[in-house]
């Protein structure tokens, strides 16, 4: 079994790791948000793909940190090492750049709820023409009603 120094020092080397994925995950999560702005769907799920991909990735790196910190646990509250000191910052570091993805994912969120009624408006305007056309072309019956495509404005 290895020595608390070296199960810390596992633990930094795990948080460095997920710092860098997360860190890859905050471009993307940039990156998502100008393809939402040029609406290149295309992109954006490419960018969502490896985004996922990223995200697993972090979670297994989360599961190996959880059973190296429960190894840990009672050396962590024991020593004041500077390897104790460096897994605090890093966590702090990780922290830190999950509330900033966190951030530009509400903004993206926003952004495409926006489009969704901005859609929704368009598709129904669509619908509203397609049936007036569809009534409006169709032989003249006393039984056809008329249709308003006219909007108070």
């Amino acid at each position: 079994m290895s020595s608390g120094s070296e199960n810390i020092k596992m633990l930094n080397d795990l948080l460095k790791v997920k710092y860098s994925l997360l860190e890859r995950m905050l471009d993307i999560t940039k990156l998502q948000s100008e393809a939402i702005d040029r609406e290149d769907l295309a992109a954006l799920n490419k960018l969502i793909e490896e985004k996922q991909n990223k995200i697993d990735d972090i979670d297994r790196i989360d599961e190996k940190f959880n059973m190296g910190f429960s190894r840990s646990k009672k050396q962590l509250n024991t020593l004041d090492t500077l390897e104790t000191r460096e897994l605090k910052q890093n966590t702090e570091r990780i922290l830190s750049i999950i509330n900033d993805i966190i951030k530009f994912e509400k903004e993206n969120n926003e952004k495409m709820h926006s489009s969704m009624d901005s859609y929704k408006v368009q598709m129904n305007n669509i619908n509203v023409g397609k049936k007036a056309i569809s009534i409006y072309n169709k032989p003249y019956t006393p039984s056809n009603s008329s249709i308003f495509i006219d909007r108070k404005k």
